[in-house]
């Protein structure tokens, strides 16, 4: 037993003034030890309870545990008034090792009228003081300085019996959005472009039609290396809440990919709302960070902020809010092998698209306004692989992915270069995306023909041609000889679907039993599927009403210049040696 014991109590901030000697005493009459060590306990849970300096509306509080990494962990309701009382929480003294100076930090914040998310204050203490009951003052460090108050404190304690444990975010396969926005201003800029069709308007605008785009960071810092989690549909705006519902969406947990310093729950992603537009691009009305984990607590709004914006006085673009149940399933595309686009824009646009995969840099689909096309996905690797839609007329390159051009009307402003100015002109659309299994061909049959051939025997008035056809540079077939025409047609042949992309060519020559045979012409550094991809273009129509561009069936004829090269060098006049026809039918 140890005691009496009195300890001066000393106020740093009135240290060193002149007559001070303290602000009292603090005496301890009695010290006993204990035969054993106590356990550390806290029966039941935690209430926390606040005093505010002013009245607020829509006040919540949301505590972290944890000093140099805190985890959120639970979320109070929204509450109003200036004495407040929240709902008891449990807190699982097994989760925190039965540390008692396991800290825990507590934040209030306010909810405006307008969606802006106000921090009010925060403090921190330890699960042993919230055993023994205190009073966290909410010190907001961005308002610190001489005659700013606090805008109150938190009251903490323990209480005993049955309390509703936190709710523990676990990871599930997949998690069901339900997304609304409330109090929508469209930016600065927006309005001056409105102003520019309109007479008269307020500076309160409503957005007409507003979408939402979930994107997580990947490789890189860009907008093309993000990557996207869903897009929704356009939804008008009501113009008296200026709100909109965007309704349920299903994304799978292996889009927020864990990292080696977190887990998917903890994977940040951005939340933005944009503007539709007609002609322009869309414009940005703002955006919020989260986590899956953040979502889970349950009670979510965030304010959405746009760093575009130049209204003075500007707080934010208005609030979203996101409500987030898991599912005991993945979300599961139907049974595929390949996908279905149609490349469209406006009726006045002559246009000629080309997709690519961005790594192979191989020509996956050609073709004008509304064709069809169909990508493998093995030829594609995945439907988060890049590619690239190259549009013709001196536009800048699009970069996209097949798992963009799935959700729902994935718009794209193509830029146009005028006079070395940038001018956004036109919209490309990606319209019916959607995954398809169907048969792949295991082959195909070439057919080839050739018609005004040079003349090389030794009249000069006829050939006896034949074909030579090289992939990757070696021989693989060599047709028959047709003796004195200019225009022969050969025995078709087969090539296996594994050559698709590799390097074609083909060879007219000119037999010769005496002498050595002539090269009349050559189609080189082509292949099996450019050749593909120039028959549909010629079709100017999709074949079979939306087959393949892989896949495109002989109904009609394709046409290539035969070109000699020394002749072409020679000659300043020269034009061909002959044109090659083919036709090409998938066989499965």
């Amino acid at each position: 037993m140890y005691g009496p014991l009195d300890m001066q109590l000393v106020n740093p901030l009135k240290r060193g003034r002149i007559g001070y000697k303290g602000s009292g005493v603090f005496s301890v009459q009695q010290l006993v030890p204990l035969a054993q060590e106590e356990r550390f306990e806290l029966s039941g849970g935690l209430q926390i309870s606040a005093i505010l300096v002013d009245k607020r509306d829509s006040v919540f509080v949301e505590v972290e545990a944890g000093a140099k990494n805190p985890i959120k962990i639970y979320r109070t309701e929204k509450q109003d008034g200036k004495e407040l009382t929240w709902k008891p929480f449990g807190v699982s003294l097994a989760d925190f090792g039965f540390n008692p100076e396991h800290p825990f930090v507590f934040h209030a914040y306010q909810v405006h009228s307008d969606g802006w998310r106000e921090f009010l204050g925060s403090g921190s203490t330890t699960l042993r003081e919230i055993k023994m009951g205190i009073t966290l003052p909410l010190i907001n460090k961005h308002k610190r300085g001489v005659g700013v108050k606090s805008a109150g404190g938190l009251i903490l304690r323990a209480i005993s019996g049955q309390v509703d444990p936190v709710p523990v975010p676990l990871i599930a396969p997949s998690y069901t959005f339900n997304v609304s926005a409330s109090s929508l201003k469209p930016p600065t800029e927006t309005i001056a472009l409105l102003q520019q069709q309109v007479a008269k308007i307020k500076g309160d605008a409503v957005p007409d039609a507003c979408y939402i785009k979930i994107t997580r960071p990947a490789a890189g810092k860009s907008d093309a290396n993000k990557l996207l989690l869903h897009k929704s549909e356009e939804v008008d705006v009501s113009s008296a809440a200026r709100d909109c519902r965007w309704g349920i969406f299903h994304v799978d947990n292996s889009l927020f990919t864990a990292t080696a310093t977190a887990t998917s729950l903890d994977m940040p992603f951005v939340v933005k709302v944009y503007q539709a537009n007609l002609e322009k691009a869309d414009t940005l009305i703002g955006k919020v960070t989260t986590t899956l984990r953040d979502l889970l607590l349950g009670q979510w709004s965030g304010s959405l902020f746009n760093k575009y914006d130049t209204k003075v006085a500007y707080r934010c673009s208005g609030s979203v809010d996101i409500h987030i149940t898991p599912n005991a399933q993945p979300v599961v595309l139907p049974p595929h092998n390949a996908f279905q686009i149609i490349l469209d824009a406006p009726a006045h646009i002559t246009m000629m698209a080309k997709v690519m995969t961005t790594e192979r840099n191989a020509i996956l689909a050609s073709g004008g306004i509304g064709a069809t096309h169909t990508l493998f996905l093995d030829e594609i690797g995945s439907i988060f692989a890049p590619i690239t839609i190259n549009v013709s007329g001196g536009y800048t390159t699009i970069i996209t992915s097949i798992h963009e051009l799935m959700f729902p009307r994935p718009v794209f402003h193509l830029t146009q270069i005028v006079k070395k100015k940038l001018k956004y002109t036109n919209l490309l659309h990606g319209l019916a995306c959607k995954p398809i299994l169907i048969q792949k061909p295991i082959s195909y049959i070439l057919a080839l023909s050739c018609s005004g051939l040079d003349a090389t025997d030794g009249l000069g008035e006829t050939s006896d041609p034949y074909m030579i056809i090289k992939i990757d540079g070696n021989v693989i077939f060599t047709t028959e000889v047709v003796p004195q025409t200019l225009s022969p047609t050969f025995q078709p042949l087969s090539l296996v679907a594994a050559a698709l992309d590799q390097p074609l060519t083909l060879e007219c020559w000119d037999f010769d039993p005496a002498s050595p045979h002539d090269l009349i012409g050559m189609v080189a550094s082509t292949t099996l599927r450019n050749m593909l991809l120039l028959l549909q273009q010629q079709q100017q129509s999709p074949v079979g009403g939306g087959g393949s561009s892989s896949m495109a069936a002989a109904a009609a004829v394709g046409s290539l210049d035969l070109i000699n090269q020394q002749k072409k060098t020679m000659l300043t006049a020269y034009r061909n040696s002959g044109h090659l026809h083919f036709n090409i039918t998938p066989l499965y």
